[in-house]
């Protein structure tokens, strides 16, 4: 349902949102970092096991990764695997380093 204010130049509109499965998370791995880097990963990540996995907390890990010093030069690929009939998902996060200097070579 659309309703249209043109007095008011506003629209309102009415929005069935059908949400799908929640999983939570079993276990976290995470690949190529120092012991230390790994914790503060872990703390600017914010979900710990049995936590619903959140894909947004995902996505805004790389920007948090930019704005601190212990991980500024990294970034990450990463893959849930998710069980269905469990609800769970046992998350990988695979790091790198970022080098400021690319360089492309055509043949």
């Amino acid at each position: 349902m659309t309703i249209v204010d043109r007095a008011h130049a506003m629209v309102t509109y009415h929005l069935d949102v059908v949400p799908g499965p929640l999983y939570h998370l079993r276990s976290l791995t995470i690949h190529n970092l120092t012991p230390a880097q790994e914790q503060r990963v872990r703390e600017l990540l914010g979900i710990k096991n049995g936590d619903v996995l959140d894909q947004l907390a995902i996505n805004s890990l790389s920007r948090k990764l930019a704005s601190d010093p212990l991980l500024a030069a990294h970034g990450f690929t990463f893959s849930p695997v998710k069980d269905r009939g469990a609800a769970q998902a046992d998350l990988t996060l695979d790091f790198y380093e970022v080098s400021d200097k690319s360089s492309v070579t055509a043949q």
